[in-house]
């Protein structure tokens, strides 16, 4: 319950933070895309809430693989703040246009993480133990761990 009660706060922080940025200033690309990845990142605190919340490993499942989705758009978000950040005169159509290969990786690879190429099932800890839900992964989670890895070192390049 401890680690749902720090989520939790971490996401009310995250959008507030979000919020925040935005408000003041909705028209700004940059300040829209923060408030995009703020959002992102409150998605995936809440997958892994649902993940500790639930016994089911079927339910788990769901919720693992959703994480794994909304995680591969992060750094598509992120690449994309930089350019905009680069780049402040740009607009939301002009910085798609520029984006689209990236924003088509992350599909596709955000849709194969629904499937049980990402995770094949979940084992589920004995009840009242410390430890958490431990996934199984299948064939495709290689070809996630190198996106993710190539996306995070495109951002920094």
């Amino acid at each position: 319950m401890i680690y749902q009660g720090a989520i939790i706060l971490a996401l009310g922080l995250d959008l507030i933070l979000g919020l925040a940025i935005f408000v003041p200033n909705p028209r700004r690309v940059v300040n829209l895309l923060f408030f995009l990845l703020s959002i992102l990142i409150a998605l995936w605190l809440g997958t892994n809430i649902g993940i500790l919340a639930t016994g089911d490993p079927a339910w788990a499942a769901r919720h693992i693989r959703a994480a794994g989705a909304v995680a591969a758009f992060t750094p598509v978000l992120c690449q994309m703040l930089r350019m905009a950040s680069a780049d402040p005169h740009i607009g939301v159509g002009g910085l798609v246009r520029r984006s689209w290969p990236m924003l088509a990786l992350g599909l596709l690879v955000g849709a194969a993480c629904f499937t049980p190429w990402h995770v094949r099932e979940v084992r589920m800890p004995a009840w009242g133990s410390p430890d958490v839900e431990e996934p199984v992964y299948g064939p495709f989670f290689p070809v996630y761990v190198v996106y993710f890895l190539a996306q995070v070192v495109g951002i920094f390049v």
